[in-house]
Order: structure tokens, then sequence, then C-alpha cells
């Protein structure tokens, strides 16, 4: 097994919360609180909202993540996008979360055969 690799893949689950947040912002932007609430939805209220801004500060600083302000009423607000290289991490997750569906337990038909 090449080690280095397994590292970079057991750093992208570090911070546990990023791949829901970028595929709440895949379908598309959010403001703070739709995203915080859409997030919350997925994984049944374990979120604070303290927990959802540090994820969002992470993203940002690593470059999957955009804030564009808009205006709401009197006042800007971000307006929270997923970057090309968000998306193309969200693919890196989704490949790895396939992979393990596929091989934790076989599929029906081959159980009804055992």
């Amino acid at each position: 097994m090449d080690v280095d690799s397994y590292l970079e893949i057991r750093d992208l689950f570090h911070p546990k919360w990023d791949a829901v947040i970028l595929a709440a912002l895949a379908e598309h932007p959010h403001r703070f609180l739709a995203l915080a609430r859409t997030v919350r939805s997925r994984t049944h209220g374990d979120l604070t909202d303290r927990t959802v801004a540090r994820s969002l500060d992470r993203l940002q600083d690593l470059g999957y993540v955009c804030a564009d302000f808009t205006r709401c009423g009197q006042r800007q607000v971000p307006l929270y996008s997923l970057t090309r290289l968000g998306a193309a991490t969200l693919e890196i997750y989704e490949v790895m979360v396939s992979a393990y569906q596929q091989t934790r337990e076989p599929p029906e038909r081959e159980r009804a055969t055992s």
C-alpha cells in the first residue's frame, strides 16, 4: 500500500463535515443560515452554526468555496458557492464513497444465492 496516498485520503476526511458542506453547495449557492439548515437536516442535527462557520472558513482558505456578496435589504450578505477546485474535490469524495458502498456488503443477488 502507498502510505503517502493513504495519509492524503485520511486527511480529506479529518474535518468530517467538509464533504457534506461541499455537496450542499454543489446543488446551488447558499447563504449561511440556509446552508447551515440544509447541512443540519442531512446530518440529523449534529452540527452547530459555529461548526459550519469554521468549516466554511477552512474551505475558503483551501480555495474550495468562495463567497460573493449580495444585497439583502440594506445589508450585504455572503452567498457561498463551490469553486472548480471544490467541485473536483467533491468528485474525489464521491468516488471514495461509491467504492466504500460497493465493498461494504455484497449486492442483493449475491446474498440471495449464498
